[in-house]
This record gives structure tokens, C-alpha cells and sequence, in this order.
């Protein structure tokens, strides 16, 4: 797969990028996919729903000795909420089902791949806690989001994927 270098308020390209780059989990938006390649790894995940549907697959990909590439050159603007960044933390203010889905899917996604790539899997972790963080710290509608990322995490626990509320089956 190659992926655009996705351009949001909190990243820009930087000078002196490589032209391209083995990149871990970007985003799939705008990618490019051989159709052979699909074919052998599968669709996305559609009981992901959203979130994480980019970090499975790209994992995906890469248990099954694909490359994951980012053309730096090639952007493509892409809105992440309404983010702003402080230091080291970045406030997307999702909103709260936004956070369930997130934490549901992470979840998921840690669980399936810890194992191949337990670096990436802690580094997640570490980014889950400074989300935790920004919306205590930064956001508005803190207890819905803390809430609505418990009802993830439980719904993981559950097995239960899909639409939010959609009658998702574990």
C-alpha cells in the first residue's frame, strides 16, 4: 500500500522528508492498494465500522510481508476533528461516540496484533493515556467521553462490534 502524507492542523510535511517512507499504520484515505494484494489480505473490517480500520488493515498487511509506504509528496488535507495542540498532547475533541469507537476498535486491534508488534501496541497504549489526558485536561464533555469510552472498552470485553446501538452481535 502507499499513502499520501495526510496534511491536519496538528502535522505538515517537514522539510527534508524522504521522498518515501516505511511508515507503520498511516491513514488509508487517498492509498493505493494492488488489487492482487487485496485479494490475498482480504476487505477491511467492516464490523470496525470506523476507527482502527486503517491500523488493522495496515497490520494486516504487514503480518503477510506486504510494505505499508508513505509518498510524502502526494498530500492530501485531511480534518481530524477540531484539533489544537498543547504541548505534548493533541485535543482532537471527537465527539463522545467518536471516542467509544476508538477505544472499542483499539482495543480490538491490540489484541490481534500484540504479539507481531508489541512496539507498536505499547506506543498505543501510551497514546490511549495521553488521549485520556487531553480530554480531562483540554476538551469539553469530559464525562460523556470518559463514559463512552468505557462502554468501548466493555463492548470489546463483549465481543460486540459494528454500529453503535446497531444490534451488533457478539
Amino acid at each position: 500500500m502507499i499513502a499520501p502524507f495526510h496534511v491536519t492542523k496538528a502535522a505538515g510535511p517537514s522539510a527534508g522528508m524522504a521522498e518515501c517512507e516505511d511508515v507503520m499504520t498511516p491513514m488509508t484515505s487517498g492509498s493505493l492498494l494492488n488489487l492482487s494484494v487485496f485479494q490475498k489480505v482480504g476487505p477491511f473490517r467492516e464490523e470496525l465500522f470506523i476507527d482502527f480500520v486503517d491500523n488493522e488493515y495496515c497490520l494486516r498487511l504487514r503480518r503477510q510481508g506486504f510494505k505499508v509506504l508513505r509518498a510524502n509528496r502526494a498530500l492530501l488535507c485531511h480534518s481530524v476533528g477540531d484539533t489544537r495542540k498543547y504541548g505534548p498532547f493533541i485535543a482532537t475533541n471527537h465527539p463522545p461516540l467518536r471516542r467509544y469507537y476508538k477505544t472499542r476498535n483499539r482495543f480490538l486491534v491490540n489484541r490481534l496484533y500484540r504479539r507481531d508488534f508489541p512496539g507498536h501496541c505499547l506506543f498505543d497504549r501510551v497514546r490511549l493515556t495521553k488521549e485520556i489526558v487531553s480530554i480531562i485536561l483540554f476538551e469539553r464533555e469530559k464525562v460523556a467521553k470518559l463514559r463512552m469510552m468505557w462502554r468501548g472498552y466493555l463492548d470489546y470485553r463483549h465481543g460486540c462490534f459494528g454500529k453503535y446501538g446497531g444490534g451488533s452481535q457478539p
